[in-house]
């Protein structure tokens, strides 16, 4: 039997693979991921913290990023890291340090 390799990185703000802190949770038939992600090195860029990436897949081992959580208050000024995701009456919440 063949086992088919899960791996992710997310390649859109540093340039190299790079998905900290993940945690997956299945939610209406699909698979989410949502990781850490670092500041971007183009200081031009809106994504200058931490941010939190959002992936997606329908069997574990293939992912496709789906979007990103960005810092939007004084309080998130440094970023937003370590994301934890729960499902609560039929909607996810997600729970993260600043």
């Amino acid at each position: 039997m063949t086992h088919s390799i899960m791996m992710f990185g997310d390649t859109s703000r540093i340039g190299l693979p790079f998905s900290k802190d993940p945690d997956v949770i299945r939610f209406e038939g699909r698979y989410l991921m949502y990781y850490s992600i670092p500041p971007g090195k183009d200081k031009s860029n809106i994504a200058q913290g931490w941010g939190i990436g959002i992936a997606e897949s329908s069997d574990l081992t293939n992912w496709k990023k789906t979007g990103e959580i960005l810092p939007d208050g004084e309080y998130e000024k440094k970023g937003l890291a370590a994301p934890c995701a729960i499902i609560i009456n039929n909607q996810v919440n997600l729970f993260y340090q600043t």
